[in-house]
């Protein structure tokens, strides 16, 4: 990808993909950051894409967003900077099939 300030999606290339829509900000805020910068910014993104692919396979319940959102969400502490968390206390959300 190059660096080219004010890049943007050709209409036709749009018109084509409209199940892109919400790829296209990204790849053209992309597109004028550097190279850290775009890893960081695909890392996001890639993410975020993650984040939705594994709610759709979730029942649609409170506790799946709290799973993916919630204080679970973060990595816990090491045992050295004061234990881990025990397995009970993390919900249980059940995958569709």
């Amino acid at each position: 990808m190059s660096n080219t300030p004010g890049f943007a999606v050709p209409p036709e290339l749009r018109a084509k993909f409209p199940n892109l829509e919400s790829f296209w900000p990204y790849l053209e805020g992309l597109n004028s950051e550097s190279h850290r910068g775009q890893v960081l910014i695909t890392a996001g993104f890639l993410e975020e894409q993650l984040k939705k692919i594994l709610l759709a396979f979730m029942l649609d319940v409170p506790e799946a967003m709290k799973l993916l959102e919630g204080g679970n969400a973060k990595p816990s502490p090491t045992r050295g900077e004061g234990g881990s968390r025990g397995s009970a206390a993390s919900p249980t959300v059940t995958v569709k099939r």
